[in-house]
């Protein structure tokens, strides 16, 4: 964002460089960029709740936040002209929302991928500190002997014990969840959260289906991570036990009801 207002600023788009001294052009770009930037982040986080929207690339969410946004950003530019050039006639409103609005768009994308980057980069320096997974290494031969009943274990636990193994140590193996993050998956502990470089239904299918259960399309809650449920305005809400609140959507909630959890006393502990 500042090497950006200090290129605009450089450059003097919209009549600034002829009107605005360069110091003056410097806190007229870095006003507008620091406006854009916190608008575009709220439209943004605002876009990714929203279920059916979940599913495009980040350059469409963030390219249909640019176009809500120019609106308002029309508004804080129309301001920013009044206090450092002089306000702008009703007959300019409609130029000033076209170019607020390119601009806006081309700043939500930019914020898009440079966020995009940042998440592929941590997510990458989590997978490489993470230990190989065993399913990799042979296994020993059985030692011969006679036949012995196989210990009983439960379906999910090597499962389980493989994913975790992806996790770096300090953020133990207390799992509680996972929330979709674009093509990453966000794992949350009760130390901590870290980002793998794995889809959300990748991770589910590795952990099994005896580990937890999948809530909403960004969301995995572990069987023994609830620790309550809120209902508001006919939503259901589990709380997890980090204080983690995690939506349930329509789609799960009778898969939900069936594990206890949305019990007649609003807690559960799987």
């Amino acid at each position: 964002m500042s090497i950006a207002a200090i290129v605009l600023a450089m450059i003097g788009p919209y009549g600034t460089y002829v009107d605005l001294p360069l110091p003056v052009r410097l806190v007229y770009w870095a006003l507008s960029m620091a406006c854009g930037w916190f608008l575009m982040m709220g439209l943004a986080m605002a876009i990714n709740r929203i279920e059916p929207l979940q599913a495009w690339p980040v350059a469409g969410r963030m390219a249909l936040a640019g176009v809500l946004g120019g609106v308002p950003m029309a508004g804080i530019a129309w301001t920013i002209e009044a206090l450092f050039r002089r306000p702008l006639p009703l007959a300019a409103v409609p130029e000033l929302l076209m170019n607020t609005t390119v601009l806006t768009v081309v700043l939500a994308i930019a914020i898009g991928q440079l966020v995009e980057l940042r998440l592929q980069a941590r997510a990458g320096a989590a997978e490489i500190t993470a230990p190989p997974s065993p399913l990799a290494e042979p296994s020993p031969p059985p030692a011969a002997g006679p036949a012995q009943e196989a210990p009983t274990l439960p379906v999910a636990a090597a499962p389980a014990g493989n994913f975790l193994r992806r996790l770096p140590p300090e953020l133990g193996r207390d799992l509680l969840a996972l929330e979709m993050e674009d093509h990453y998956a966000r794992v949350h502990t009760m130390r901590g959260s870290t980002l793998i470089l794995m889809r959300l239904r990748d991770a589910v299918a590795e952990l099994g289906g005896g580990s937890g259960l999948q809530v909403h399309r960004s969301w995995w809650v572990a069987r023994d991570a609830v620790a309550d449920v809120e209902r508001a305005a006919g939503k259901l809400t589990l709380v997890l036990r980090n204080e983690l609140r995690v939506p349930v959507s329509k789609t799960y909630r009778e898969a939900v009801r069936a594990t206890g959890w949305d019990g007649p006393r609003g807690a559960s502990h799987g």
